[in-house]
């Protein structure tokens, strides 16, 4: 969908659904939209991985879903300005950065985490990120290291601080 472009469906949305398939969907410009009734699924279905999925979100396209899942097979790539309307868990996928961005969506870790690649761009991650699953930064090259991933850390805390030791 690029350009205006706009797709719609009442059921689930899939980007290689089962095992031995490839998927790539691209959702680029202002207006472009895939909107999905249901759930989302990216390298996988509503039972398991399946296989290498990418979905494309930049210069201000707009994904609409119930829940959207990354698995450990799929890639969420992000451009300037993307929108992802939906709830997100990463389940061992990543995130790819195609241009500089901030991504304001909340997201789940869950098992495997997620694995972010800056590709020399700087990103900003503003949303609250949960769950029990890590957040792993590779860098590419050491020219790499000169691009940032920064998080917004807003701090919250259920019961008061202790002093520690030494400090």
């Amino acid at each position: 969908m690029r350009d205006g472009g706009y797709v719609s469906s009442d059921g689930n949305g899939y980007i290689a659904f089962s095992t031995n398939t490839t998927g790539y969907a691209v959702v680029s410009g202002p207006g472009s939209t895939w909107s999905m009734a249901v759930n989302l699924y990216v390298g996988g279905n509503g039972a398991a991985p399946g296989g290498s999925g990418q979905l494309q979100i930049d210069t201000g396209g707009t994904v609409s879903a119930a829940a959207t899942t990354i698995y450990n097979t799929g890639f969420l790539m992000l451009g300037g300005s993307p929108i992802l309307d939906s709830p997100l868990t990463f389940l061992g996928g990543s995130i790819q950065m195609v241009g500089n961005t901030t991504f304001t969506n909340s997201f789940t870790l869950g098992a495997g985490g997620v694995r972010v690649y800056t590709n020399f761009f700087d990103s900003t991650f503003g949303g609250v990120i949960s769950g029990a699953g890590g957040l792993d930064k590779p860098v590419a090259s050491p020219s790499d290291q000169a691009h940032s991933l920064l998080l917004e850390v807003t701090p919250t805390r259920a019961a008061p601080l202790s002093p520690l030791a030494g400090f």
